[in-house]
């Protein structure tokens, strides 16, 4: 429940020995980090043993354990499939199926808001629909958690309930139960004896040590709402983490504001190393980032320990200008210099992050000196988001010079593509006349972003003319480009 690595080592000594009788199905976010993980802690033996099937069975019977050695050469040893980006036709589709009645004002709200990045997948879309049918335009993260959360707190209309319970109650005990489970990482609730079975007596939290004060009917009205959904038998859960993080820091907003000193909060949410120095607990971060909105005190805190927490959880969108400005300043100032650190603010807090009021500080930042790539990358991101115009003038210096890093000039392009900058004709005319300068990698994601508006026909054939192109591989031109092209308005020469 809190490290990924740690499941995939468990699974691994569990399987010690016998990795080549099994077929391993992980699902997890696409990045390298997990890919590297997932294939140094299961390495595929270099001879796998026969797969107890009839298959092999007959094969050993008839052929004396003969393997087809070119099958065995020719199979990948590792399949990655990912789900593509849903197409804006197939945004309009789910919303319509969402019971959006106007989902094309939906649709043009998104592109307004530069928001297409944010609607792509199922989960995110689906959150976003519910929102917009009470509201009909895109409002910021916090708002929607609310929203979503009053919803879903509402009493049952399917069928009679066995308590009288208020929505403000339902709140609270919500708030409660959310804190609890944050605490305990006990991720499910006991909902009726059914959860002990299997020898399990004790892994999911019992609300009745927690609502004390509540009567039976009112804690299992309260779990058949719709905020929890059905975990395993006896138990439920709350439907999305970010509602745990949320209502949790509510608990203890509320415990704050009745009495409940600054210093107790903070014992739960921060701890010292073993050098000494201030920091945020793991499972508390999204949790710390929701109560720095509401209390000063916790912001500066934070700020001072860890001011990546107030990018990457949370909303910073509903953050005074004032106090984005403050974290961005602290982020550049704690992570800007030296190299890679492995860091990367998730591109929808950037654009949760990004304001025209941030547009100075980013570019007093950036010529601050900051030699982390990866910060370098956020100032271009948030640059790109806004968009910036100032900013254009270092995107095009960044795009051009070959000895940046790749990210970086990925992000400087998507600068100049945000600001339609005419500089652009020269960026593809360099690809094009100098292809030495521009790695591989990155000229595969520049085709995705610079056609068709960008880029002519001519001159993109002749650019992919000097781009290699595995059989039976995806990358990005498969991935970004094939999308973009389905949705775009162009002719069929």
């Amino acid at each position: 429940l809190g490290s990924f690595e740690v499941a995939l080592k468990r699974i691994g000594r569990a399987l010690a020995g016998q990795l080549g009788r099994v077929r391993i199905v992980i699902t997890t976010r696409p990045i390298p980090f997990d890919r590297a993980l997932i294939m140094r802690l299961f390495p595929v033996p270099e001879k796998s043993e026969v797969t107890a099937s009839d298959e092999a069975f007959a094969d050993i019977a008839m052929n004396g354990d003969r393997k087809d050695q070119k099958a065995i050469d020719g199979a990948p040893k590792w399949r990655h499939v990912s789900l593509m980006p849903l197409s804006d036709d197939q945004i309009r589709e789910m919303a319509i199926l969402q019971r959006v009645s106007n989902a094309d004002a939906m649709l043009e709200d998104i592109r307004k808001r530069n928001a297409e990045d944010f609607a792509r997948r199922p989960q995110d879309l689906i959150e976003l629909c519910t929102d917009w049918r009470d509201h009909h335009y895109i409002r910021t993260h916090l708002q929607q958690v609310t929203h979503n959360i009053a919803l879903k707190l509402k009493p049952r209309a399917d069928r009679t309930e066995k308590a009288q319970l208020t929505e403000e109650k339902a709140l609270e005990g919500a708030s409660r139960l959310a804190l609890a489970v944050t605490l305990t990482r006990k991720l499910t609730l006991r909902h009726s004896s059914e959860a002990d079975i299997g020898g399990e007596a004790g892994t999911a939290l019992d609300p009745a040590k927690i609502l004390t004060d509540w009567t039976g009917d009112d804690r299992e009205t309260l779990l058949e709402r719709s905020l929890f959904g059905f975990a395993s038998y006896g138990r439920v859960r709350f439907h999305h983490r970010s509602v745990i993080e949320y209502l949790a820091a509510r608990r203890l907003d509320s415990l704050m504001n009745r009495g409940m000193s600054t210093k107790a909060v903070k014992r739960l949410l921060f701890t010292e190393t073993q050098q000494g120095s201030k920091v945020v607990k793991p499972s508390m971060r999204p949790v710390v980032a929701w109560l720095a909105l509401w209390w000063s005190s916790v912001f500066s805190e934070v700020r001072e320990a860890e001011p990546d927490v107030l990018l990457n959880h949370g909303d910073p969108e509903s953050l005074t200008p004032v106090l984005r400005i403050d974290a961005l300043r602290a982020y550049v100032g704690r992570y800007g210099q030296g190299g890679w650190r492995g860091m990367h603010v998730p591109p929808i807090q950037i654009h949760r992050l990004a304001s025209s009021d941030l547009g100075p500080e980013v570019l007093r930042l950036w010529h601050s000196g900051v030699e982390n790539p990866e910060v370098r990358e956020l100032l271009l991101e948030i640059v790109a988001a806004v968009p910036i115009q100032e900013g254009s003038d270092i995107a095009y210096s960044v795009v051009m010079r070959s000895d940046t890093e790749t990210g970086e000039r990925i992000r400087a392009l998507e600068v100049l593509v945000k600001l339609s900058d005419p500089r652009l004709d020269a960026v593809t005319l360099s690809m094009e006349i100098e292809p030495e300068i521009w790695p591989i990698n990155l000229r595969k994601n520049c085709v995705a972003q610079l056609f068709p508006k960008h880029v002519g026909v001519d001159r993109l054939c002749r650019i992919l003319a000097c781009i290699p192109h595995p059989p039976r591989s995806v990358y990005e031109l498969n991935h970004l480009w094939v999308p973009s092209i389905a949705n775009v308005d162009i002719s069929s020469e």
